[in-house]
């Protein structure tokens, strides 16, 4: 009880929240079982007093045995709707969008992801070996590679078995590349359901391919009260806007993957990942697959590429901001309607980058934009920051930031389209070093009516 007592108070209780004193003292309730019992076996007290700890777990067991035909009624009505088998991939046939986590399980070579930072609007994740990332991060130039044509990435392998996740590292790694999808795409998109049991997890998968939905499949998991009683009695520190310091006594619970797949399956795998590769008839990497993993054919090209890529850059090839001429990230720089426009992605390089120039060159007009914001940039959902970088000018003394407010506007993928007023560069006042010169341009949607009178 003086635990529980110490627990009260914030000053004592958030070290006894350090060393787990909530879960030494949830087994309180069990020691005034025991204590009972105990008392009745010595003969210190009458039988009757047994039913006070028996009561409670007869009660509880009986929540259990509910709790447990829940569970049997939901694994059985939705393995009577998820499916077994929807086709069988083959690499040459599909490409498979989707999580880019699935190219450590499935064995294919490549799974590419939706990402609209880019200009291809994916991204392809590719395993391989240490021998070819080592490759690849050797071509790695920081100056004029700032806009990644390809990432690298540590490879952690991660499998569920009876609910604990096995993590093992292999020594591989994952090439992360600018490119999309050249063949007809098989899409898997994943969503949460809502349900109405507070305790009750469900993820539909749904897959299409060309955009036409083939079928569905919905995994579970349910936070469960265990065999034996667990409890949580004690207080701690809530993280929020406004920290406070609880107490509370609760019932402790785990977490239990259903089996909602139609047919009998390992005992050792119950992860959504292993099921996607039933549904698709694509095989599972097992431990030994990865520990003799060879890279395939098509990734070791990729890298033969870039090296011959490499060998055969002259300075011919870039442009005045250090860019590749034939970069995906080069703007489209013309006219739209009469009035200046720019397409393409912002990003912070020599002299600023050509959004910044392009800025400059047009204060106090009206321009046309389509950006998205893009490497060496900062920001929100309603600005881009070009940063960091000193655009010659006489007074610039130190880092300077360039932040461009797109007024009236806000996205969360910071991408911003219309017809903008240009406005005039100002001190920024959010600075946190007041010897910087950070600057502030404000770009003012202009509506169709204040065009069509221009």
């Amino acid at each position: 009880m003086l635990l529980i007592v110490l627990q009260w108070f914030p000053y004592t209780g958030v070290f006894l929240m350090i060393t787990g004193a909530p879960i030494w003292t949830g087994h309180i309730p069990h020691i005034i079982a025991l204590t009972f019992v105990c008392e009745v076996l010595l003969r210190k007290a009458p039988k009757v007093l047994l039913a006070i700890p028996l009561l409670p777990y007869l009660f509880y067991y009986f929540l259990f045995g509910v709790q447990a035909v829940y569970i049997y009624g939901l694994e059985n009505e939705l393995q009577a709707q998820n499916p077994s088998k929807l086709l069988e991939f083959v690499s040459g046939d599909y490409s498979l969008v989707a999580n880019g986590e699935y190219v450590k399980y499935l064995k294919i070579p490549v799974v590419y992801a939706v990402n609209s930072n880019f200009p291809e609007g994916y991204l392809a994740y590719r395993l391989s070996t240490k021998v070819l990332c080592d490759r690849a991060r050797s071509l790695k130039d920081k100056v004029t590679d700032i806009f990644g044509e390809y990432w690298i990435f540590p490879v952690s392998w991660h499998e569920f078995r009876s609910n604990k996740v096995s993590s093992k590292s292999f020594g591989m790694c994952e090439l992360r590349i600018r490119e999309a999808p050249q063949k007809p795409i098989l899409k898997i998109v994943r969503e949460e359901l809502k349900t109405e049991n507070p305790y009750l997890n469900q993820r539909q998968y749904t897959f299409f391919i060309n955009e036409k939905s083939i079928g569905r499949f919905v995994t579970a998991t349910y936070e469960a009260i265990p065999l034996f009683p667990r409890f949580f009695i004690g207080c701690g520190l809530k993280s929020s806007d406004t920290p406070a310091w609880l107490c509370d006594a609760t019932l402790r619970r785990v977490r239990q993957t259903l089996r909602t797949y139609p047919k009998a399956t390992s005992a050792n795998n119950n992860s959504d990942n292993y099921f996607i590769s039933l549904l698709l008839g694509i095989d599972y990497y097992s431990e030994d697959d990865l520990q003799n993993f060879k890279d395939y054919p098509e990734t070791i090209k990729i890298v033969d590429d870039l090296v011959e890529l490499k060998k055969n850059e002259k300075p011919e090839d870039f442009d005045q901001w250090g860019l590749r001429k034939d970069s995906l990230y080069q703007p489209q720089i013309s006219q739209k309607n009469g009035y200046p426009s720019f397409v393409g992605v912002v990003y912070t390089q020599n002299e600023g980058g050509p959004f910044y120039s392009f800025i400059e060159q047009n204060r106090d007009k009206i321009v046309y934009l389509d950006v998205r914001a893009g490497p060496n940039t900062n920001g929100n959902s309603s600005s881009i920051g070009v940063y960091g970088v000193c655009k010659a000018r006489k007074d610039c003394t130190s880092r300077t930031d360039d932040y461009y407010f797109f007024e009236k506007m806000a996205n969360e993928e910071r991408h911003f389209q219309g017809f903008f007023r240009v406005g005039k560069r100002e001190k920024s006042e959010d600075t946190h070093n007041k010897a910087d010169n950070d600057t502030r341009t404000v770009l003012t949607l202009v509506e169709s009516d204040e065009l069509d009178s221009k």
